[in-house]
């Protein structure tokens, strides 16, 4: 009795490991770009690349997309860019996690199409931007099921880069070549070589923060969702002249700051250097997405006549998000 029952053990857990096995797809750029005259925001003209999906699981299997009229089917979800700074896969706002999940999404980026065994399918997508200016490594996602009872599985295309002979996309016609996924981090930088403004940095205690300037008041918010407090510096006499400052657990967990010799140089060739210079980073590197990202925080500049910058841990920002998540679900 105990061999049948073990038998069957053995059998359930074959099976199960055979269900969660991952459907087998091929899932790449293919053919040639082509200009879509007018397609764009405002009319604008952009070059459109091809999507090949093929299914090579020997089985039928389930893709999830939009479909447009009575043929039209994309299968393509979401785009990723490969951020240098950590060589980390990152969705098109910055985040390395789905804001949406699967059961959150609509019902019109869920519609289903059998793919069958050994056939294809193929989706087009925008080629250019800002992004591929600096032949960012980019790839596509798609959502595909072994059967219709099944959750899906995310899936990502091969990553490629947009190029121009040996040069980044620009306005002659661009090209595209398939690139490998390896990555060299460019940040190995701590909280504690975090930049520095006045004597300010991430991780300072509120209670040498009130050290240094005993009569900045000290303003308490959402209490009852985190321990969350707030101070605000203006001197006109210092270069760093306005900051904001967020605490949580009584630690700094953002700054945003403005600096006076900053107005007015957002069209300069060393305006990122100089930016890095200001806050007081240990090292330099070339800014990804008008800023740097490291482990445990992120610098973004915001890059107008009086350039903003803030330097947040990511503490933080899951406390913020949670914080706005609340504010929306009094709303509704």
């Amino acid at each position: 009795m105990r061999k049948i029952t073990l038998s069957i053990f053995l059998l359930f857990l074959t099976f199960s490991a055979a269900q969660a096995q991952a459907p087998k797809v091929k899932f790449y750029p293919y053919g040639d770009l082509v200009l879509c005259k007018g397609c764009g925001h405002a009319r604008s003209d952009y070059w459109r690349l091809k999507f090949r999906l093929e299914n090579i699981s020997g089985k039928d299997l389930v893709v999830y997309g939009r479909k447009y009229g009575d043929s039209d089917f994309n299968f393509m979800n979401q785009i990723q860019y490969k951020n240098p700074h950590l060589c980390e896969w990152q969705y098109g706002s910055g985040e390395s996690e789905r804001r949406v999940s699967w059961k959150e999404m609509s019902k019109d980026e869920r519609v289903p199409v059998v793919l069958k065994a050994g056939q294809y399918l193929e989706s087009e997508n925008g080629i250019g931007g800002f992004y591929y200016l600096d032949a960012t490594p980019t790839r596509f996602t798609t959502f595909i099921a072994a059967d219709a009872e099944s959750e899906p599985l995310e899936y990502f295309s091969e990553p490629y880069i947009g190029l121009v002979g040996d040069r980044p996309l620009a306005n002659e016609k661009p090209q595209y070549k398939i690139v490998d996924d390896t990555c060299v981090p460019q940040c190995a930088i701590s909280i504690d070589q975090s930049p520095n403004v006045r004597g300010i940095r991430l991780g300072l205690r509120l209670s040498e923060f009130q050290r240094q300037f005993p009569k900045l008041e000290i303003n308490a918010l959402h209490q009852d969702l985190a321990n969350y407090k707030t101070s605000y510096l203006f001197d006109w006499k210092e270069d760093a002249y306005s900051i904001n400052l967020v605490f949580l657990d009584d630690v700094v967990q953002s700054i945003e700051v403005q600096f006076k010799s900053l107005k007015g140089s957002r069209r300069r060739t060393d305006f990122y250097p100089l930016i890095a210079h200001k806050i007081g980073m240990s090292s330099y590197w070339q800014p990804f997405r008008a800023g740097w990202e490291c482990k445990d925080f992120i610098v973004d500049v915001v890059a107008n006549d009086d350039p903003t910058i803030t330097i947040r841990t990511k503490a933080y920002l899951k406390v913020r998000d949670m914080i706005n998540n609340e504010h929306i679900k009094r709303m509704k």
